[in-house]
């Protein structure tokens, strides 16, 4: 029988041992992480099913670790976080989690919180398609974590990134914000949008756009959000 394998970033050698222990009967394959260091050599190494990241290694609150596993891979990551507050939560979406979860929490809900997210299966976002895009003024490389506009470079988060990757990828036709959540969260629950808000209008901020009739990225109400072809 293969095991689904299960990375577990966190400190707390207890808290992972009765995590362990859930998975197993859960019919899971944990493999701890104490350190960064540790996590990163497993994603890199072993066929993960899914991450649960602790984003408080040695105490302090650190997105890095965060982004540098979504940059590195599509896999599954639950964030676990010691705030409730929606602009950590927030953050932590942007850059990249698939799921929150807040300290103290019950392992019936984290379980219950791993098995919808792998029976949503790994992300499509079409990152392994590393074939450089432009669209009017934009240019982006993937392989690069690059774009641009009128040859100014523009720093986004991986969220903002792999948002604009998929439009420019889809340019001249309207993308559902169903299909976008998706694509960015495993999540296509249409009353869960809040994340995907943030996130188009921090790009547009960042692209120098508007939400008028002129702008690059136009919403469709009640549909989703589409970039012109041969955008400014």
């Amino acid at each position: 029988m293969r095991f689904m394998k299960i990375l577990l970033v966190e400190d707390d050698r207890d808290l992972v041992e009765l995590l362990s222990f859930a998975l197993l009967r859960a019919g899971l394959w944990p493999l701890p992480a104490y350190t960064s260091e540790q996590a990163m050599d497993l994603l890199a190494t072993e066929d993960l099913a899914l991450v649960i990241l602790d984003l408080h290694l040695d105490g302090e609150l650190s997105l890095e670790l965060l982004r540098k596993m979504r940059l590195a891979s599509d896999v599954v990551i639950i964030a676990v976080g010691e705030s409730t507050a929606e602009d950590d939560k927030v953050r932590a979406f942007e850059m990249g989690a698939d799921d929150y979860v807040s300290k103290p929490f019950g392992l019936k809900e984290l379980m219950a919180r791993i098995r919808a997210c792998l029976r949503r299966g790994p992300s499509t976002t079409e990152l392994d398609t590393m074939v450089p895009l432009e669209v009017g003024s934009l240019k982006l490389n993937p392989r690069e974590f690059s774009v641009w506009r009128d040859g100014q470079a523009i720093s986004l988060t991986p969220t903002e990134f792999r948002l604009l990757h998929y439009l420019m990828r889809h340019a001249g036709r309207v993308v559902s914000s169903r299909a976008l959540m998706q694509q960015l969260w495993r999540d296509d629950r249409p009353s869960n949008t809040d994340p995907l808000r943030v996130a188009i209008h921090r790009l547009r901020r960042k692209l120098g756009d508007t939400a008028s009739p002129s702008g690059m990225l136009q919403s469709v109400a009640g549909i989703g959000i589409m970039l012109k072809n041969g955008a400014a």
